[in-house]
């Protein structure tokens, strides 16, 4: 899902105190405080967070630790081949006729 961190900032904004989110994108939610971050790995899975809250934990985030875990990747951007910048450079990589570029 796309937009993770604004829907936080937007739920936060209105006073709406709890989040659902996919389980892929609950961290990048997560760094807004002021909102309860659930996450889930389906929609059955969203409907037992309505039916039974107490079984869920929110996520959370500890932000200090975030730029200490931004350097343990082995990818960096600037290794990606084909251009300047990784916007040019997608168009260069094949991709499954499923995908869709945004």
């Amino acid at each position: 899902m796309r937009g993770a961190l604004s829907a936080a900032l937007a739920a936060r904004e209105r006073g709406i105190p709890n989040l659902v989110v996919p389980e892929a994108n609950a961290r990048e939610a997560a760094v807004v405080e002021g909102v309860n971050v659930f996450s889930v790995r389906s929609l059955p899975q969203a409907i037992d967070l309505i039916n039974a809250p107490e079984s869920f934990q929110r996520i959370s985030v500890h932000t200090g630790q975030m730029p200490v875990d931004a350097g343990r990747y082995a990818v960096d951007l600037k290794d990606v081949p084909g251009g300047k910048s990784p916007r040019s450079a997608r168009w260069k990589w094949p991709a499954p006729a499923a995908t869709i570029f945004c």
